[in-house]
């Protein structure tokens, strides 16, 4: 049995208007399907380039479509064994600390598997994911970058872990970030840590 994911959303807010609680059920109901096809299934999943994913990254429908089938069509043989240095590094690595503007996070990964994005399940691919030991992330995370969920867009986004859990929640619509957060017990919990590359 495979499980083939083809994505190409031709709205990203798309979910804008879907009132808190009909989101849950889907969340709920879809989460169990999901994990049914990738727990159990050989998956594979990758986008289907269009106007809508153009316009998310500010570029053309035609220059990112060359961007998106450049980088599809890489050699992941040859960047699976690049990534082999970082793989050790990371398996070896017993904390992370992030310091950036806003930002000063630390972890555990120690214990934790390290796996390998090479395009062996998503195309196009590219990083390197562990997870942080559930109870060790502490500190401040600030994102620079738009983050969409459930049809919007959150900006500004600042989350203050303690002993894993994000305790504190802020962005351009915190009411909104903290329902989502409020999701189911696990929502407030750091699942992956990557590196991701491709050139």
């Amino acid at each position: 049995q495979v499980y083939i994911n083809l994505r190409s959303p031709r709205n990203a807010y798309e979910l804008a208007d879907v009132p808190a609680e009909k989101m849950k059920l889907y969340q709920k109901v879809f989460g169990k399907a999901h994990s049914e096809a990738v727990y159990k299934t050989r998956w594979v999943t990758t986008r289907i380039p269009n106007a809508a994913s153009a316009q998310e990254a500010n570029m053309s429908t035609e220059a990112y479509e060359k961007f998106y089938f450049d980088v599809c069509t890489l050699d992941y043989n040859k960047m699976s064994k690049a990534m082999e240095p970082l793989k050790e590094l990371m398996e070896k690595t017993k904390r992370v600390r992030i310091i950036g503007e806003g930002t000063d996070l630390e972890f555990s990964i120690e214990g934790i598997g390290v796996l390998k994005g090479d395009g062996t399940d998503n195309i196009p691919d590219g990083e390197i994911y562990t997870a942080p030991v559930k109870d060790s992330v502490n500190g401040v995370i600030t994102f620079n970058t738009v983050s969409v969920q459930q049809g919007y867009a959150f900006r500004n986004i600042k989350l203050h872990m303690k002993h894993g859990k994000i305790i504190e929640a802020y962005a351009n619509d915190t009411e909104r970030i903290n329902r989502i957060l409020d999701t189911d017990e696990g929502a407030r919990y750091i699942g992956e840590f990557a590196l991701a590359f491709n050139p």
